[in-house]
């Protein structure tokens, strides 16, 4: 569903548990989050931008991927 947070921790080689502990964040908690069952918070959002070494701002790195490709 956040297509650049899977890209930016495929190109920091975090897991998606590594990623969660960064944020401090849990598991269960941060995979719900991911695959759209429930909403990041703001202070959630900014945790996981700082999990990672590049800043990616928030409308890039929280962009929703509809899946939709143009054509």
């Amino acid at each position: 569903m956040f297509t650049q947070i899977d890209i930016e921790r495929a190109k920091a080689k975090i897991s998606i548990k590594g990623l969660a502990m960064a944020a401090g964040m849990k598991y269960d908690t941060l995979l719900s989050k991911l695959n759209g069952r429930t909403e990041f918070t703001r202070k959630e959002m900014l945790s996981v931008q700082a999990a990672f070494p590049e800043k990616v701002p928030l409308e890039e790195l929280f962009a929703i991927d509809t899946g939709q490709k143009s054509a």
